[in-house]
């Protein structure tokens, strides 16, 4: 898979229902018939165009791709679950921690940044240099602080899994000296049981 692929962003998708003449059912009828078909509209992290696709036959391409190692499995995945989410008649949340729930920035500056295809705080640490002049003065500062707002956010992630882990590691101890403590106890029973009955005495080989 492409390197660059690898590292970039999923792309922002929407999805739109449209009415469209169904032509093979309009010469079969005779008269106008129409169907409803889904889009996927989509725009690259930080641009201003679009693409639009049909959607069902763009997600059947992604996943063809993701077969072949030609896009990341995960993107493949996560635009069909949201399609489906869509379809549900759910929003689907985007793919990151959004902007407008990021105190760092204004309102005003997330919608800013949302009428660029940019709505997480992982796409604005993502931004590169033609996002940043697109995004005018203090997007520069605005990348800085949202990468230091993940790099915080993976440090107290992985403190917190370090933190189970230990915890799990004490309940592993302390259920190890129980069972310590038990098989002792067993042992000094039968050590005191052997005391009372005895030492064994030999049987007596009967005679002929």
């Amino acid at each position: 898979m492409n390197i660059a692929v690898m590292q970039a962003r999923p792309p922002y998708v929407i999805y739109e229902e449209r009415s469209e003449e169904d032509r093979n059912a309009t010469i079969a009828a005779g008269r106008l018939v129409m169907k409803s078909v889904d889009y996927a509209i989509i725009r690259q992290i930080g641009s201003k165009d679009t693409v639009e696709k049909i959607a069902t036959e763009w997600l059947d391409d992604n996943d063809r791709l993701a077969g072949s190692g030609g896009l990341p499995n995960e993107w493949a995945i996560g635009f069909r679950k949201r399609y489906n989410q869509w379809k549900e008649g759910r929003e689907a949340p985007p793919e990151g921690f959004p902007l407008k729930d990021w105190a760092s920035i204004t309102k005003a500056r997330a919608e800013n940044y949302a009428q660029m295809g940019v709505f997480t705080v992982e796409d604005v640490a993502g931004m590169n240099e033609e996002s940043m002049q697109r995004a005018g003065m203090g997007s520069r500062a605005d990348k800085d602080r949202a990468q230091a707002f993940l790099d915080s956010r993976l440090s107290h992630g992985n403190s917190e899994q370090l933190a189970a882990l230990r915890a799990e590691a004490a309940d592993k101890d302390i259920r190890i000296k129980q069972l310590e403590d038990q098989l002792a106890n067993l042992v000094s029973r039968l050590d005191g049981f052997e005391e009372k009955r005895g030492p064994g005495r030999p049987r007596k080989v009967a005679e002929n």
